[in-house]
């Protein structure tokens, strides 16, 4: 999540344009931002360490540095005002239409933060062929380290070529060099990697989103994890014990004892309460 005005993770929404004469259509947006001149349109390998991002520019606005008042300007007043509930930081101009625009608006700042759109019959391919190749595929994953009551970034957890069944659900594809990320949609509630696109999402340098940095690798007091096993039953409250810093304990090994718990030796094994480890130091 971003701190202050990325909520969770995100996201994630966009709603198309009311009318033809007043907003762009599918085509007109991507064609809008990609230069065809220098996009190539092979799918070709990727590299995978984790980029910088960059500020999107959507019809003019740019994310990060256009206000709301920008806004109004260029898109015109919106048909609805969708209250944001991570801690009433932001707020979202609902566009609507066919791509089911919303601009998310800082409430401190009144600063553009991000800009979601959900757009029909465009693919991966489509994708492609407007930006090129120069993405990335990354998986985000829920941190398993937290602090009581604070929120934290979405946690990268691998890239392309880890790719596979049992993480295909959180795959998105990023073009950071615009400030785009793209999700897919669902099929029969799995992920599908080469399915319609169901979201973009566009954001800036200033509150991007996706860390490879783990909150597991920086021990403070606080710091917490739970341990479920094979699985934590529903309803239940772990229980807490305190691990200390002092004295060598170390919440990352028991982070990674607690994975071992997967698969065939789970079937038989029922759901426990849990524990929740936390530096008391």
């Amino acid at each position: 999540m971003r701190n202050g005005a990325y909520f969770g993770l995100v996201l994630f929404f966009t709603l198309l344009l009311q009318s033809c004469a007043s907003h762009p259509t599918n085509s007109e947006q991507l064609e809008s931002q990609s230069n065809p001149k220098t996009q190539p349109t092979e799918d070709r390998p990727i590299s995978h360490e984790l980029r910088p991002w960059h500020s999107a520019n959507y019809r003019g606005l740019e994310v990060g540095k256009s206000t709301d008042k920008d806004t109004l300007r260029v898109l015109g007043n919106p048909i609805s005002i969708i209250e944001t509930p991570l801690n009433n930081t932001a707020k979202g101009y609902n566009y609507g239409g066919a791509d089911s625009l919303i601009v998310r608006i800082d409430r401190k700042s009144h600063i553009i933060s991000w800009i979601e759109t959900n757009p029909k019959n465009i693919s991966k391919t489509d994708i492609i062929k407007e930006f090129g190749n120069n993405y990335m595929l990354i998986v985000y994953g829920r941190d398993p380290c937290f602090i009581e009551g604070k929120s934290s970034q979405p946690y990268v957890s691998s890239f392309e070529k880890t790719i596979n069944t049992a993480n295909t659900q959180s795959v998105v594809m990023e073009y950071r060099e615009l400030g785009l990320s793209i999700r897919f949609r669902g099929e029969n509630e799995k992920f599908m990697y080469d399915n319609e696109v169901y979201q973009i999402n566009y954001f800036s340098d200033k509150w991007p989103i996706g860390t490879t940095s783990s909150l597991c690798d920086k021990p403070q007091k606080g710091l917490s994890f739970i341990a479920c096993g094979c699985g934590c039953c529903g309803g239940t409250i772990p229980m807490k014990k305190c691990i200390y810093r002092s004295k060598g304990d170390d919440i990352k090994k028991l982070v990674e004892e607690d994975r071992i718990w997967t698969g065939p030796q789970c079937a038989t094994v029922g759901c426990s309460p849990g524990i929740k480890y936390v530096y008391c130091d």
